[in-house]
């Protein structure tokens, strides 16, 4: 059971770095997303398109 666990957890892992290369990919392409996370406190995550 731990092992199928672990599994899972690093296949959860993999999905989350891809979709973090896929979320900083989209917010590169948008001038107003680029300067908006200049700014102390702001990041990625709430700056969707």
């Amino acid at each position: 059971m731990d092992q199928e666990l672990l599994f899972e957890l690093k296949g959860l892992q993999q999905r989350l770095n891809e979709l973090d290369k896929r979320l900083d990919h989209l917010n590169i392409q948008h001038e107003d997303i680029r300067r908006l996370l200049t700014l102390p406190g702001v990041g990625p995550l709430g700056l969707q398109p």
